[in-house]
């Protein structure tokens, strides 16, 4: 699906660098489920940046932390 790179997404089973996992991205108002890949291991729950469309409701991932807060 187009549109898929510099959505967030949430992990639901951890991807990391011997693995793959999934994560929920909110498309079109509903949230779908994609295989993740990703260069490190990624907690549940954690929240991702998806880097890549892989094809075939595949991404590739980063770990998402929000900038800090302009003081």
């Amino acid at each position: 699906m187009a549109g898929l790179v510099g959505r967030m997404g949430v992990v639901v089973l951890p991807p990391g660098p011997d693995g793959i996992g999934e994560v929920e991205i909110r498309v079109g108002g509903t949230r779908e489920t994609y295989v993740a890949t990703a260069e490190v291991t990624i907690e549940v729950g954690a929240t991702v940046l998806v880097v890549e469309d892989l094809g075939g409701r595949q991404v590739a991932v980063i770990p998402w932390a929000a900038p800090p807060e302009a003081v």
